[in-house]
């Protein structure tokens, strides 16, 4: 907008009102379609954190036993995550 108003300044020697007053039109156009982009991509972003959550639920490992310490112990671990005893025969663990 400022250059549409320095350009008819400089060649024309004066300011055409009528054409800052269309591109205020066009700028408060532009700014209520990016209100609208930005509400769909915050609705966006809240539906692929809530997605994001259901898919770290689901990728949770399976709580197999717990460690003598108090500790889950999910399937795959050698050793306990907080003690570090080592946890690959069933009678180091209490279920």
């Amino acid at each position: 907008m400022g250059n549409t108003i320095y350009r008819s300044y400089k060649y024309k020697g004066e300011i055409n009102q009528d054409s800052i007053m269309a591109k205020c039109a066009e700028i408060e156009d532009i700014e209520r379609e990016m209100d609208k982009c930005e509400e769909e991509l915050r609705l966006v972003h809240l539906s692929a954190q809530k997605a994001l959550g259901s898919l770290k639920a689901l990728a949770k490992p399976a709580v197999i036993a717990i460690c003598e310490c108090g500790a889950e112990v999910t399937r795959g671990l050698k050793f306990c995550s907080e003690c570090s005893k080592k946890v690959d025969s069933p009678e180091a663990i209490q279920k």
